[in-house]
């Protein structure tokens, strides 16, 4: 039988969304200042268990957001995509500087005009898109903008170019050679980078007009 003295009430019972008060916090030697603080942050450091306080943990937060934007940085600088536009901007550099003499004049390979530095593009043969032959510097020769943009490449005039500089054949040759299967790895495009940044600055030694920085 219920005792009717004392009834238990409804009243009584406690709000399950009345706020908790706040823990206390334990006052350690943060590893941080090693002064005895609150500890609002424990965490583990090559292997060893560390406590901070308010403020050293801020400090802790903040040295940890920097270093893994310095390792995401590093992680894109050694993609592939992001080595694979660094070596075709240093190797297109090469080309061009490859194909002009001393004062920056150079002959486009389809139109034969001779043309100023300022008009002259790394044009490929075959596309690009080919890595096979993506860095091949017999598929990549001095052309004016005009040829290589305009005309979309002047493929007729450059096959004819190809045979005439590389023997009988060598547009067909290189169309062929395009056609394997070729994936470069991180370190044979840094490799390469490295190659033609120092072809690239032996060149320029020779050039008496202003050129890109390598």
């Amino acid at each position: 039988m219920m005792n009717r003295l004392n009834p238990k009430s409804k009243s009584s019972k406690k709000d399950p969304k009345e706020p908790k008060p706040p823990k206390a916090k334990v006052e350690k030697v943060c590893s941080g200042c090693n002064k005895v603080r609150p500890i609002w942050k424990n965490k583990t450091v090559e292997g060893e268990k560390k406590s901070y306080c308010q403020t050293c943990a801020k400090k802790v937060d903040l040295e940890s957001s920097k270093k893994k934007k310095v390792e995401a940085r590093q992680k894109k600088a050694n993609s592939i995509s992001k080595l694979t536009e660094v070596l075709d901007k240093t190797f297109s550099l090469f080309i061009r500087l490859r194909d002009t003499d001393r004062n920056g004049n150079f002959t486009c390979c389809t139109c034969g005009e001779k043309k100023e530095w300022h008009q002259l593009n790394a044009g490929h043969f075959i596309s690009r898109r080919f890595m096979g032959t993506r860095w091949d510097e017999n598929n990549v020769h001095g052309q004016c903008s005009k040829c290589n943009v305009i005309l979309s490449g002047e493929q007729f005039n450059y096959s004819l170019f190809m045979d005439a500089t590389y023997g009988e054949g060598a547009a067909k040759r290189m169309h062929s050679k395009a056609q394997e299967v070729k994936k470069f790895t991180a370190e044979e495009i840094k490799e390469l980078i490295t190659y033609y940044q120092n072809e690239v600055r032996e060149m320029v030694k020779s050039k008496s007009f202003q050129t890109p920085k390598v």
